[in-house]
């Protein structure tokens, strides 16, 4: 499977380092996005200066609880052990930082360069692009799986949209549930952010394409849907 075959190249700290991002990468995630934190003033934005602010929340409280005097789960690295720690789950939870989704597109089309042919990826660029489709994997999920995740996450955006139109702000357009389909959103994160970017990691991590198998299913799935057939089917779910 994808994550054996990587594992298998990493170092102890480095699979350390994957398995304690992979855990905290949305933790104490308060449900609205980083605009919404800078267009409502949060103290979060101010604190993390306005950039990939959730995303160092979610590593900042991974440390503070892993450092805890409780828990204390880093006591047994050294200084340069833990500094190369800290860097590692900071940069991977950072991947997952959808503003960033544009550099690792151009990382992708860079390493597919005939230059780099025969060269092995960087350990830390493939952990992130994993925690990256792992992070939009109810995409590549059975659409019976697929759908309810798709229900959750416009859930999630919508709430976002609502609040925003409470509080006198300009309602993020996908967010907006008076204009905004469930389903085209779906369709359209898939044609035009996350079905190109798994072709490209597909490209160059051959061996993850088989878990990409269930995407053009899935966008076959979504043509036959209507969001009053998607909420009525799953309402009671």
């Amino acid at each position: 499977g994808i994550t054996s075959r990587l594992l298998k190249k990493l170092t102890d700290m480095q699979c350390f380092a994957l398995f304690v991002s992979a855990m905290c990468h949305d933790l104490e995630h308060p449900g609205v996005n980083n605009l919404f934190l800078i267009k409502s003033r949060s103290s979060l934005a101010a604190l993390y200066d306005e950039t990939s602010i959730l995303e160092k929340h979610h590593s900042y409280r991974a440390f503070e609880l892993m450092l805890h005097s409780n828990i204390d789960l880093l006591s047994g690295l050294n200084s340069d052990e833990y500094s190369g720690f800290r860097e590692m789950v900071m940069s991977i939870i950072l991947a997952t930082d959808m503003a960033r989704h544009s550099e690792y597109v151009k990382q992708l089309n860079a390493v597919q360069q005939p230059e780099m042919a025969g060269k092995d990826l960087d350990p830390i660029f493939e952990m992130e692009l994993l925690i990256k489709c792992a992070d939009t994997s109810n995409v590549i999920k059975p659409f019976e799986v697929a759908k309810k995740w798709a229900m959750r996450v416009t859930d999630e955006f919508f709430l976002q949209g609502d609040l925003e139109r409470a509080n006198g702000m300009d309602v993020t357009p996908t967010c907006d549930r008076t204009k905004t389909s469930r389903v085209n959103l779906q369709k359209g994160f898939i044609d035009f952010v996350i079905g190109p970017f798994y072709k490209a990691v597909g490209n160059v991590v051959p061996a993850w394409q088989k878990a990409f198998e269930q995407i053009p299913v899935n966008r076959g799935a979504w043509d036959t849907y209507t969001d009053a057939m998607l909420e009525q089917e799953l309402a009671n779910s």
